[in-house]
């Protein structure tokens, strides 16, 4: 627009070159008071400029055009060449430069001739006072904000409405805008603001500030050069209460969200806060922990979520969350299970092999083998028999077997098995160990856990199966004579075959016993009676004998019902029947040291039992026979059992009802002839029979002579 009006006054220009109309003005310097007046000086000014325009009115709202007239600038004078026609409503014209105020004037000329001088004044302003106002103070995310509406000190008051842009910074002043807060703590600002004519400009200063008590003062004055003074103007706002609403901000050092491979694990953390930190704590899964400084945690593998907190004097709280995990490679310090049922598979005067079953622990390695308490040797987890070579004939040899894991942990229990060699000369055990089936009974069990007990006549090793040998489970042994293992089993028909293997190697796989399980003949309630029978002898008693033990004497009873009775003299490996409950005569004690034993079987297959141990010397007495109980001997004791025979007795027994036997091949119960071996002197009971007839006279005589 402005490249169009000049080219339409550089027209008129060209047109109007024969233009009569000059006017000089000469420019001098002027100071614009308080009240608006202007106070004009003779002092000249030099080098100013000059712009005009067309006015479409007197006013000059509106321009229509750039006016360009011949201007003559000399000095402190300019003069301006009017056309002889009047364009528009007259001319308007902007005299300036730079540190002083535009002159603004009208002129509408015309015709021919000389127009008067005339005065133009370059001001500047005596006092330029900057209106502050609408002062506002709050207070967001930390920050004091302050904001201020701030008015130019000058307005025009020329004779023109129109400002060209040419000449627009020119009217306007440079203010400064200066921020004082003080109080909790102190912060001043400086902000410089160009302020068109007339105008209003809104200033904003934010500063972060903690919570505190504040003052707030804005103050305005000017360094601008077109103001001979500055005045100051000042709003001010006391006692603003900035309230903590900021939480403290956390940092957490350790853990990080990441994986840890060893322990410890280190807790660090810290905070921050605009007023000051609080309290410190930690959430640690389970419970809150207080925390002051850096501490160290032993984790247990797993994952973990830690929740850091602080607050800060306000009860402003913050936190923040960690999520770990800890993987630490376990360190196996748990030591491998024994072997069991170590037994040997065979044996010759100079070689003894035993077998074993080793433990089921994953990391089980290998097996520590001793010979007499001396180490021979280490066998790998795959082995479970050894055999000796070189050793002496008829000598005892003892092995024992220590575990040992991957991580070198090794099981001391010592888990042994004592045999000897054969002699020179003598034969290998040829003969299969002969096994007896105690328990089950060929009868239906109303539970599922029927006891499997089975004895052998020597020492060995036994094991059972279900299913004729596909599947072979060992049985527990504390002799390795006695065999147990509790089954837990549904209904059905069930035929159990026993494996038995001595010290030689000889096997008896002959044995067998059918039985079935019915759980709903237990009306739904499936009960085991898992009570042993009680069993105690009365004689004989632990002490030494001078006189031969012929029988023994003890006593049987079950919470149900007792099913079977049997003792032994050498430690289970002949076991023989008797009727519970009544005196077993007929037995023969060996010189020296004894142990008999009397076992009880309930219905239900559970097993109790009693031993006595006693030693015998005949060699200082009389050993034919031994006192009944009840007698006065010499040794103070009742011997039950140790038994001298009456002719009643003898009768007494000789009547007794068959035993039970039970065939160890077939596993068939049958019934048998008791047989009574009855030791002593024929002489020794007729003289017995007589002393106490004459007993029985002596009393009856008693008895008439007191009636008389």
């Amino acid at each position: 627009m402005r490249k169009v009006l000049l080219i339409i006054g550089l027209i008129l220009m060209i047109s109007l070159v024969s233009a009569d109309v000059s006017e000089t003005n000469y420019i001098k310097y002027g100071i614009l008071e308080d009240d608006s007046s202007v106070t004009m000086t003779s002092t000249a000014i030099t080098n100013s400029n000059i712009i005009g325009y067309v006015c479409t009115s007197a006013s000059c709202g509106s321009v229509s055009s750039l006016f360009m007239p011949a201007t003559n600038i000399a000095g402190d004078n300019i003069v301006v060449n009017y056309p002889t026609s009047l364009l528009g409503a007259g001319y308007g014209f902007y005299v300036y430069k730079n540190g002083y105020f535009p002159y603004e004037f009208f002129a509408d000329w015309s015709g021919t001739g000389t127009a008067p001088n005339a005065d133009n004044y370059l001001i500047q302003k005596r006092n330029c006072n900057i209106p502050v106002s609408n002062l506002v103070v709050s207070y967001s995310s930390g920050n004091i904000i302050v904001t201020a509406d701030v008015t130019s000190p000058v307005s025009p008051s020329g004779p023109l409405d129109y400002v060209p842009s040419a000449v627009e910074s020119y009217y306007a002043v440079n203010a400064d805008v200066n921020l004082t807060i003080s109080g909790t703590s102190g912060y001043s600002e400086v902000k410089t603001v160009n302020l068109a004519p007339s105008n209003t400009t809104n200033v904003r200063f934010s500063r972060a500030f903690a919570p505190g008590n504040y003052n707030i003062s804005v103050r305005t004055s000017t360094s601008d050069g077109k103001c001979l003074n500055t005045g100051i103007r000042t709003l001010n706002q006391s006692n603003f209460i900035v309230n903590d609403v900021t939480a403290p901000s956390i940092t957490v050092s350790s853990p990080t969200n990441s994986s840890y491979s060893s322990n410890p694990i280190s807790v660090s953390f810290s905070a921050t806060d605009d007023v000051a930190v609080d309290t410190l704590w930690f959430f640690n899964g389970t419970r809150n922990l207080s925390y002051a400084t850096p501490i160290n945690l032993n984790l247990a593998n797993g994952s973990y979520t830690f929740i850091f907190y602080a607050n800060d004097s306000s009860g402003n709280t913050n936190s923040l969350t960690r999520t770990f995990s800890v993987d630490v490679p376990v360190v196996d310090t748990t030591a491998p299970g024994s072997v069991s049922g170590i037994y040997v598979i065979g044996r010759t005067n100079t070689t003894i092999t035993w077998g074993w079953t080793n433990p089921s622990d994953s990391d089980f390695n290998g097996t520590l083998i001793y010979i007499n308490g001396v180490y021979d040797r280490t066998l790998n987890s795959l082995t479970n028999q050894t055999t000796f070579n070189g050793l002496i004939p008829g000598t005892n040899y003892t092995i024992t077997i220590n575990t040992i894991d991957l991580s070198g942990n090794v099981n001391g229990t010592n888990i042994s098995n004592t045999v000897s060699t054969l002699a020179n000369g003598a034969s290998a055990d040829t003969t299969a160990p002969l096994v007896t089936i105690i328990s089950p009974l060929n009868m239906s069990y109303n539970y599922s856990n029927v006891l499997f007990n089975v004895s052998l006549n020597e020492l060995g090793l036994a094991v059972f199966s279900l299913d004729n040998g596909i599947t072979n489970v060992s049985m527990g042994s504390t002799d390795n004579v006695h065999f147990t293992y509790l089954s837990n089993l549904g209904n059905g028909n069930y035929l159990l075959r026993v494996y038995a293997q001595d010290l030689s190697g000889n096997v008896n796989n002959s044995v067998r016993r059918a039985f079935s399980v019915n759980l709903s003949s237990s009306g739904g309630n499936v009960t085991n009676d898992t009570t042993a029978p009680v069993v105690s002898i009365s004689s004989p008693v632990n002490m030494n004998y001078t006189l031969n033990v012929t029988s023994m004497v003890y006593s049987a009873s079950d919470n149900v019902a007792l099913n079977g009775c049997w003792y032994s003299l050498n430690n289970g490996i002949v076991n023989n029947s008797v009727v519970c409950n009544t005196p077993i005569i007929g037995l023969l004690a060996n010189q020296g040291t004894n142990t008999w034993r009397i076992y009880a079987r309930d219905g239900s297959g559970n097993i109790g039992s009693a031993s006595v141990s006693f030693f015998v010397n005949t060699s200082s007495g009389n050993n034919n026979h031994i006192d009944s109980g009840d007698d006065d001997n010499e040794d103070g004791n009742d011997d039950y059992g140790v038994t001298r025979l009456n002719s009643t007795e003898i009768s007494n027994y000789r009547n007794l009802p068959p035993k039970w036997y039970e065939d160890s091949s077939s596993g068939v119960i049958t019934l048998g002839d008791e047989e009574i071996n009855i030791s002593g002197s024929w002489g020794w009971i007729i003289l017995m029979l007589l002393f106490e007839i004459i007993i029985v006279l002596l009393i009856i005589l008693f008895v008439f002579r007191r009636k008389r």
